[in-house]
């Protein structure tokens, strides 16, 4: 697999995803954060909505974690689990950079560390639902978990491009391969998609 050429062939097709959009706004650390620990079960332009609500009312990350949990909550309401995750958001005092470190913080797991990594340039890949669909379809894997998934691609992405793949596929999930009726005819990935042949 040529995966530098995948990256790029995705990117391109998908350039008006709403993941892309969103990295235009995410540019710090804090903000990346705040935008993928508040994504789970969640749109990308609800995500990044939410985010900059965020961002706008209190300024700072140490200011949104000091905020009262209810102001937190009626900020980001429409993202799934907005009670959790405020109530989660408030825990944490500090952003760490390691994926052993993140992965210790109220409401982070693995998907979460990877895809914040990854946004910081770290060679990681998260496995969402889109990814673990895109993947399948491809013939690239096959397993039933985002999590099966996860170790695979693990061990069969190169280093280099990890960190890309993500947001790649993700953007293709939003705009082309989508769960219900895939826009298979506008994909140039077709002829080797396992789905779209068949």
């Amino acid at each position: 697999m040529n995966w530098k050429k995948l990256i790029k062939t995705l990117k391109e097709l998908n350039k008006d995803a709403p993941v892309f959009r969103a990295q235009t706004y995410l540019d710090t650390k804090e903000k990346k954060f705040v935008f993928v620990f508040l994504s789970s079960r969640t749109k990308d332009d609800i995500t990044l909505e939410a985010t900059k609500r965020l961002f706008q009312k209190y300024g700072t990350f140490e200011n949104i974690v000091n905020a009262p949990e209810k102001e937190l909550m009626e900020l980001i309401k429409p993202v799934a689990f907005y009670r959790q995750k405020a109530k989660n958001l408030k825990k944490i005092k500090k952003i760490p950079e390691t994926f052993e470190e993140l992965l210790k913080l109220p409401g982070v797991g693995i998907k979460i560390a990877k895809v914040f990594l990854a946004s910081l340039g770290k060679p990681y890949i998260g496995v969402d639902t889109h990814v673990h669909r895109i993947v399948n379809r491809l013939g690239l894997v096959k397993t039933k978990t985002p999590e099966e998934t996860d170790k695979i691609l693990e061990k069969i992405v190169p280093k280099e491009v990890k960190k890309e793949l993500n947001i790649a596929l993700v953007a293709h999930g939003q705009m082309t391969c989508t769960p219900i009726n895939p826009k298979c005819d506008r994909c140039p990935l077709r002829s080797h998609c396992e789905y779209g042949k068949g």
